[in-house]
């Protein structure tokens, strides 16, 4: 799973180009503040995904998504569409264990094929804190050391181990190792 950034305009630029170009897969959480662009974003992206490669959007709220967790459905399978985004995805959390079982059904659904999620939310939480921007302005790269100051900096421990998987699963990218970090963090605080 990827975060993307709006406070990072050319990683969405990126992302834009990737999705409109090729037959991009898997999931996505956009993060953003309250008005930064982020639903205009997408629903751009929803008209040229239609309109120039025939895909289907599914555009999915967290009402949905507990609905079909409680009923045991499962909702991916059921709708006929490439490309599903939750909006409001902040307000899964706190809902019983209702985001670590979204998690796994997503996972499944992702492993069937091409498909592509995108999750939205304002969180405060899940913004890039200002000294992440610092260290990427500075040219830091990811190192043991640089993982375990952002885990203290966010109130969470990792193992060596861990945090050696921190920094494969980030790329390089601060982007990505801050969104990991948090994902951890939110599925340390429901276990």
């Amino acid at each position: 799973m990827d975060f993307l950034f709006t406070q990072e305009n050319d990683n969405l630029q990126v992302f834009k180009n990737e999705c409109l170009s090729e037959n991009v897969s898997g999931a996505y959480i956009l993060v953003g503040k309250s008005g930064s662009g982020k639903t205009a974003f997408l629903k751009y992206l929803d008209g040229q995904w239609k309109e120039n490669m025939g895909k289907q959007v599914a555009w999915l709220h967290v009402e949905d998504i507990v609905s079909s967790i409680m009923e045991k459905e499962d909702l991916f399978s059921t709708m006929d569409a490439a490309v599903f985004i939750l909006d409001n995805m902040e307000e899964l959390v706190g809902k019983e264990n209702t985001i670590a079982i979204f998690w796994d059904v997503l996972e499944c659904w992702l492993n069937e094929g091409q498909h592509l999620f995108i999750g939205v939310t304002n969180s405060e939480r899940m913004l890039i804190p200002s000294y992440v921007k610092l260290l990427i302005a500075q040219g830091i790269t990811i190192t043991l050391p640089v993982v375990s100051a952002l885990a203290k900096a966010e109130n969470i421990q990792f193992s060596d181990e861990e945090m050696m998987s921190l920094c494969e699963k980030a790329e390089g990218s601060f982007s990505r190792l801050i969104g990991i970090i948090k994902r951890e963090k939110l599925f340390k605080n429901i276990t």
